[in-house]
């Protein structure tokens, strides 16, 4: 239910913004906001949290979308505030293919880069965010960050 509600914010967020490409497929930058209403019955702030966090990420970049970004960091696919102070990056199984053909290749030491390039971005901004947790869709590689302290990076 929460992914169609999304992908229907996804859509307005990005007609009203300009920003909708029409390319098939394309994924677009997270909605600052969601539909609900602070305070109302589903919304849900660590999400919106988490949304403020991407976007502030892309703008950083002068990205619109994930698409702007270099390699492993166009796989995201999606972001989610499970908790307070927390980040789930989400990232195209497309990962584990090796796509870049590197010898003894690990997908947790590109996932591990982005958590920790998304949270040295953005920590000064949201310093409450102190962990990112960047995993492959299907949950069979993950890599988490954490920030020890303002402006400190620890794995």
């Amino acid at each position: 239910m929460k992914k169609v509600a999304l992908a229907a914010v996804f859509a307005i967020a990005l007609s009203a913004s300009g920003c909708a490409s029409g390319a098939s497929g394309a994924r677009e930058a997270v909605p600052a906001t969601d539909a609900l209403a602070a305070g109302s019955p589903g919304f849900d702030m660590e999400q919106e949290i988490a949304y403020a966090a991407m976007n502030r990420w892309l703008s950083n970049e002068g990205a619109h979308s994930v698409e702007g970004f270099v390699f492993p960091f166009n796989l995201i696919t999606r972001v989610e505030g499970p908790a307070r102070g927390t980040i789930v990056l989400y990232v195209d199984n497309a990962l584990e293919d090796n796509l870049e053909g590197i010898l003894d290749y690990v997908p947790e030491d590109d996932l591990h880069s982005i958590a920790a390039v998304m949270l040295s971005a953005i920590h000064a901004d949201f310093p409450d965010i102190v962990t990112i947790t960047a995993s492959t869709e299907d949950r069979q590689h993950t890599a988490t960050v954490f920030a020890s302290r303002p402006g400190v990076i620890a794995s």
